[in-house]
């Protein structure tokens, strides 16, 4: 072996969102340091000086939001914790519109990589994986990402429905879902046309089952919130 290339394994995980989108992944990238594995967060430029002070790799991923503690911030935040329209604004204003900017700087931090590991809201992670194969290890910090049509997720602005849901069993829980995907089809549009001008299909549903279907998934949320979830998947 040539001096000076290293024979460890590296690993690029991703995210975006909060501090407690930010920590799981700063934890495994701890414990991965101990078992001989380079690991590379690429996530908002507002938290390089956090990653780079535990001494792990940083790379930006757009798009690109407010430094912490300004007042752009607290605005942007307000607007993604909207009961109503919070998840509208998150994904078209300020996710899917940056899907290729958020390929490009994913593309760069990834090479040489061995391993990716993604957030469910990193939208261009999947894609990458997909268009160059490397290995994909989905990750699932809450249970409202795995969808059940068992126990159904509660809406916090209509409680009724979850009863309707309840109520009318696993097929009305499934149609609920069809109807939420045939909604936000349109939103995604952007993610479509440059996964087609990367040659892959147009796959699953990028906000539903599209962004945890890696060669392996792993949640890091306790037992007890995932009783009735699907079963047997590794944890963090």
């Amino acid at each position: 072996m040539n001096e000076g290339i290293s024979n460890k394994k590296r690993v690029v995980m991703t995210t975006i969102g909060s501090l407690g989108d930010l920590h799981p992944y700063l934890a495994l990238a701890l414990e991965m340091r101990k078992h001989n594995v380079d690991p590379v967060i690429v996530t908002s430029s507002a938290y390089r000086a956090k990653v780079e002070s535990l001494n792990i790799e940083f790379h930006p991923l757009r798009p690109t939001v407010p430094d912490l503690d300004t007042a752009e911030e607290t605005v942007m935040v307000e607007k993604i914790m909207d009961p109503q329209r919070g998840a509208e604004y998150l994904f078209k204003e300020l996710l899917i519109p940056a899907v290729r900017e958020s390929y490009q700087d994913l593309q760069v931090a990834s090479q040489r990589a061995d391993l990716l590991i993604t957030h469910p809201l990193v939208l261009a992670g999947p894609l990458l994986a997909q268009k160059t194969g490397l290995p994909w290890f989905s990750t699932v910090l809450a249970p409202t990402s795995l969808w059940s049509n068992y126990d159904p997720f509660v809406f916090p602005t209509a409680p009724w429905l979850y009863r309707v849901m309840r109520f009318g069993g696993p097929m009305a829980a499934r149609v609920f879902k069809n109807l939420l995907e045939n909604l936000t089809n349109s939103w995604l549009k952007p993610v479509y046309e440059f996964r087609q001008e990367l040659g892959l299909p147009r796959g699953a549903h990028p906000m539903f089952a599209g962004n945890i279907r890696g060669d392996l998934i792993s949640h890091s949320f306790h037992e007890c919130c995932a009783s009735h979830k699907p079963t047997g998947l590794p944890k963090l």
